[in-house]
């Protein structure tokens, strides 16, 4: 992702804002397709967008209970994003697991108790970002999609810290859509956990229970859609399916 938008070139337009993305390592090596959206979307939106390359979020060792290493890492991380708040500019992320380690765990796990405040009030999940802004009335945008029907899996640190309603208000802003939210649970992944040998038949047991049921349900048109990286990969494990990030299937028109 950070080659990608290096290389690229800028789009030329009158901008409403600048927001910051952080740049995670999910969506950095392994799904760019994500990270590229969500410049994309934002800038049809009219924000300019900067990347930020801060370093890891410290979720995989907080996840395994590496919390000294994660402290002394991730503070650097979240110093190196302090940087833009001091500039008064606000930070999005696309992965749950990354706002909550950045947001909700790292803060905690530091002393500087002001820092950790500033990282909590300016970083936030990218449709909590374009919520607040509508309503503040700075985003006017309108929204398009390729899709008419929406099937959404929540994230369990999504559904926990931010909720899904910020997701759906956007997605209902397109004219014409179905939106509807399965009433799952944990996607049974957890992380590293369903990749784990002695963990994986319990995983899917989960998984199984109503996610993987409503999927293989869905109407052949519906698209399905998972804000959480191990979700996505756990849904086409469980089913063959592939779901994206909501970020992937909007595209905006700046008003």
């Amino acid at each position: 992702l950070s080659a990608w938008f290096a290389g690229r070139s800028r789009p030329e337009r009158t901008t409403v804002g600048t927001v910051v993305l952080f740049d995670d390592t999910y969506m950095n090596f392994h799904e760019t397709s994500v990270g590229i959206s969500a410049v994309e979307l934002l800038e049809s939106c009219g924000y300019e967008v900067l990347l930020a390359n801060a370093g890891c979020c410290q979720r995989p060792k907080i996840s395994h209970g590496l919390l000294r290493e994660a402290r002394a890492e991730g503070e650097k991380t979240l110093r190196k994003l302090d940087e833009y708040i001091q500039q008064g500019l606000q930070i999005v992320a696309c992965e749950p697991s990354c706002a909550s380690a950045l947001t909700d765990d790292l803060p905690d796990l530091i002393d500087d108790e002001e820092l950790g405040k500033r990282i909590k009030e300016n970083v936030m999940m990218i449709d909590v970002f374009l919520a607040r802004e509508i309503e503040a009335g700075r985003c006017t945008c309108e929204f398009t999609s390729l899709h008419d029907e929406i099937l959404i899996h929540g994230h369990c640190h999504q559904k926990s810290l931010y909720g899904t309603t910020f997701m759906k208000e956007i997605l209902d802003r397109v004219p014409d859509i179905s939106v509807s939210e399965i009433n799952s649970g944990c996607c049974g992944m957890a992380g590293s956990f369903g990749y784990e040998k002695e963990h994986y038949d319990l995983s899917m047991q989960i998984g199984e229970d109503r996610l993987f049921p409503a999927v293989r349900s869905r109407s052949e048109d519906a698209a399905v859609i998972a804000c959480g990286f191990s979700c996505r990969h756990q849904i086409a494990d469980g089913t063959g399916a592939q779901s994206r990030h909501w970020v992937e299937t909007l595209r905006g028109n700046a008003k």
